[in-house]
C-alpha cells in the first residue's frame, strides 16, 4: 500500500474522516491536497476496486474450503512434483523470493480422466519464503505416488489434495483496507472539491 500512498497521506485521510468537514482544511494540508488533483477520484475507485477484488477472493476461498467436506474423494496418481520460484516486487522493499510447491496429478471424475494441480486452495498464490518448507510440502507427493483427492461435483475439473485454504483471512483484511482507503480518497476528492479547492 506504500507504493500508492505515503504514510502521512493515509494518516491525513483517517484524521479527516474522523474530524468532519469543518476541520478538513486544517487536516488535509497543501501537501496532501496534491493527491486530490485531476484524476485522483479515478485512483480512489481503482484502489477500492482492487480491495473489492481481494475481498471477494478471500470470501470465495473460505466458502470453497467450507464446501470441500461434501466433495467426493477419488484415487489419483501423481504425475509430477516440483518447486517453482517466484520473485515478488516489494516496491521500496527488496524483492522477495517465494517458493511454490507444485503437484500435477491425474484422477477420474464424472467418467473422464482429468488432471489437477491444486494442492490446497490459495497455496499457489502465497507459497513459502523458505525453499526447504516448499520442498518438504511437495515431497509429500512424489511422482508415481497414489493419493486421494477431492473434486467439486458441480465442476469436476476442480480438485484438491488437501482440504482447507491458505490466505483467505489475509485477502479479506487486505481487501477491506484497500476498499476503505480507496473509498476515502474518492469521497475526500469530491468533498474537497478537487482542483477548485486548492
Amino acid at each position: 500500500m506504500r507504493r500508492l500512498f505515503p504514510r502521512h497521506v493515509v494518516a491525513a485521510l483517517v484524521l479527516a474522516a474522523w474530524l468532519g468537514p469543518a476541520r478538513a482544511d486544517t487536516v488535509v494540508d497543501a501537501a496532501v491536497k496534491r493527491y486530490f488533483a485531476d484524476g485522483s477520484w479515478a485512483l480512489g475507485l481503482f484502489v477500492a476496486a482492487f480491495g473489492a477484488f481481494l475481498l471477494r477472493g478471500g470470501i470465495s476461498y473460505r466458502r470453497t474450503a467450507g464446501a470441500m467436506s461434501g466433495w467426493p474423494v477419488v484415487d489419483a496418481k501423481v504425475i509430477e512434483s516440483r518447486v517453482d520460484t517466484r520473485l515478488v516486487e516489494g516496491g521500496e522493499e527488496p524483492v522477495v523470493t517465494c517458493y511454490i510447491p507444485q503437484v500435477r496429478y491425474a484422477y477420474t471424475a464424472d467418467g473422464s480422466v482429468r488432471e489437477g494441480v491444486t494442492i490446497r486452495i490459495g497455496l499457489a498464490d502465497l507459497g513459502y519464503t523458505s525453499e526447504r518448507q516448499a520442498r518438504e510440502h511437495a515431497g509429500r507427493y512424489p511422482a508415481g505416488a497414489r493419493i486421494a483427492v477431492r473434486y467439486d461435483p458441480s465442476n469436476p475439473t476442480m480438485a484438491v489434495i488437501e482440504a482447507g485454504q491458505v490466505g483467505g483471512v489475509k485477502r479479506i483484511v487486505g481487501g477491506a483496507i484497500f476498499l476503505a482507503v480507496g473509498l476515502a480518497v474518492f469521497v475526500l476528492t469530491i468533498w474537497t472539491g478537487g482542483p477548485e479547492a486548492r
